[in-house]
This record gives C-alpha cells, sequence and structure tokens, in this order.
C-alpha cells in the first residue's frame, strides 16, 4: 500500500507515516519505480489508535470500507466514463447531423447548378440554331446579290447597246 493509503487507513497524516518510515518504526520497501510501499502486516499495529482523531478499531472493518471506498471509485469511474462515451456520442451525433446537413445543402447547390447547366445548355443549342438560321440567310443573301450583280451587269450591257444604236440612229438622221 502506498503511504497516501496507509494515511488514509489509518487516519494519520501522510507526513507522519513519512516521519514512522524515516524513523524506522513503520517499515516500508521500494518499488520498481522508487515508490514508497507499506505492507498492510505493519499497518495493523496503526490501526485502533487514536492518533489524529482516528478511531477505527478492526481491520477487518478497514478492509471492509477500503473496498467499499474502491468500489464507490469503480462505480464513480464507470459513472465518468459512460458520461464521457454519453458525451462523445452526442458530440459525433452532433457531428454526423452538421455533416448530413452539409450533404443536403450541397446537394441543393449541385440540383441549383445542374437545373443552370440545364439551361445554359438549352440557351447554347439554341444560340448555335440561331447562328446556323443566320448563316443559311446570309448565304442566301449573298447568292441574291450575286444574282442582282449579274443582272446589273447585263442591263448595263444591255442599255449600252440601246445607247449606241441610238446614237447611231441620231448619227444617221442629222447626215
Amino acid at each position: 500500500m502506498n503511504v497516501r493509503g496507509a494515511a488514509e487507513l489509518t487516519g494519520l497524516s501522510v507526513k507522519a507515516i513519512q516521519r514512522r518510515i524515516e524513523r524506522g518504526t513503520l517499515a516500508s520497501v521500494l518499488d520498481a519505480n522508487g515508490h514508497r510501499r507499506i505492507p498492510r502486516t505493519e499497518l495493523k499495529d496503526l490501526i485502533g489508535t487514536e492518533a489524529e482523531g482516528s478511531s477505527i478499531s478492526d481491520l477487518a472493518t478497514v478492509e471492509l470500507l477500503l473496498n467499499e471506498a474502491r468500489k464507490a471509485g469503480r462505480e464513480e469511474g464507470m459513472r465518468l466514463l459512460t458520461e464521457g462515451k454519453h458525451e462523445r456520442e452526442l458530440q459525433l451525433t452532433r457531428e454526423i447531423h452538421e455533416r448530413e446537413s452539409k450533404v443536403v445543402e450541397l446537394t441543393a447547390v449541385a440540383d441549383g447548378t445542374t437545373r443552370d447547366l440545364t439551361q445554359a445548355q438549352k440557351q447554347v443549342e439554341q444560340t448555335t440554331q440561331d447562328l446556323t438560321d443566320t448563316r443559311q440567310q446570309v448565304e442566301e443573301l449573298t447568292a441574291t446579290l450575286a444574282e442582282m450583280e449579274r443582272l446589273l451587269k447585263l442591263a448595263e450591257a444591255t442599255m449600252s447597246k440601246r445607247q449606241r444604236r441610238r446614237l447611231e440612229k441620231s448619227s444617221t438622221d442629222s447626215t
């Protein structure tokens, strides 16, 4: 048993136990970690003394109280572990809900983006069709313009012949 445990068991202070060890009136050993350990048999004589308010007289009673304290300590430890476990479960549940909310939010954004993309694709298709129609109109106008130019040249050529004939006719009439 360590020095503090011996003090609690006997009702003495930690300092009183340490002084008895130093004086050699209480046997102790060092464990592998360098901590003082006191055999329970060494404490038997101290139990039942009224040192520093102690009135415990029976080693069995002390053992029973010590076991109850250990049990209470274990139960308290288990309660704390359970509370800690529940706290962690609650924390994880909150994190799960937060992540699920984020997924829902991102899904809504993705759905909106998909709608936007679909609408943009329709606009691109309409613009492409409009461009195709415009090209066709340009080709038709180009063909019409070429035909008009041909007809104009033909008309110019035809007018030139008429003018020549008039000139010829007027020149023959004046002679």
